[in-house]
């Protein structure tokens, strides 16, 4: 028998996942060691406008994405529907940390496609609640 507080879990998925889904060519892409994303290495565009998919199985997820000057303004969808859009530009470069985090949806197989028009995308992970 376990006996202790229930806890949700999750998965992490990475950059590449992200890159092949919607078949990105690599050759847009800087692969990137950095400290500044959260497992240490990353991807970011270098075009101002791009664009990203995970496709994932859960209840929810978090976006996970460092911040810098290079950085423009990302629109989130899931599913095909906005979410939100947020600001990834900062003056100072800010390591990789939760920037959205979704409320919960209907368990199941879902979209999340990230894209950028104003700044280069950086494309770190996103954590999939199970």
């Amino acid at each position: 028998v376990v006996d202790g507080r229930k806890l949700n879990g999750h998965i992490s998925y990475g950059f590449h996942e992200a890159l092949l889904n919607p078949g990105n060519q690599f050759k847009d892409w800087d692969l990137k060691k950095d400290s500044m994303f959260f497992y240490g290495q990353g991807a970011v565009s270098k075009n101002n406008s791009s664009f990203a998919k995970w496709n994932f199985d859960g209840k929810g997820f978090e976006l996970l994405s460092p911040k810098g000057p290079q950085y423009g303004t990302v629109f989130i969808y899931l599913d095909g529907i906005l979410l939100k859009k947020i600001a990834l530009k900062n003056r100072q470069g800010i390591k990789s940390s939760v920037v959205f985090k979704s409320q919960p949806i209907k368990t199941g197989s879902h979209s999340l496609y990230i894209k950028s028009l104003n700044g280069l995308l950086p494309v770190d992970c996103i954590n999939i609640i199970l």
